[in-house]
């Protein structure tokens, strides 16, 4: 399905109002690709958003902890 939805959508939200835009990320859909969890992340930051939300079921992988530090770098 690819990671491309996260800009279009955080760009819908941006578009639609004068308040801030938080995506959200649904953590275990990254699971097996570290590196679309770090795309989606660039694209909601590229199209607007003012941050992100993270939802999880469980923990975090190593890899996704790793990315979330490299942003708060």
């Amino acid at each position: 399905m690819g990671v491309n939805w996260v800009g279009f959508a955080t760009k819908q939200g941006v578009n639609v109002g004068d308040f801030p835009v938080y995506t959200g990320l649904f953590t275990p859909s990254f699971k097996e690709n570290p590196n679309d969890f770090e795309k989606s992340i660039l694209l909601a930051k590229k199209s607007g958003a003012k941050g992100i939300s993270l939802f999880t079921v469980d923990m975090l992988t190593k890899e996704q902890e790793a990315i979330i530090v490299k942003f708060k770098e």
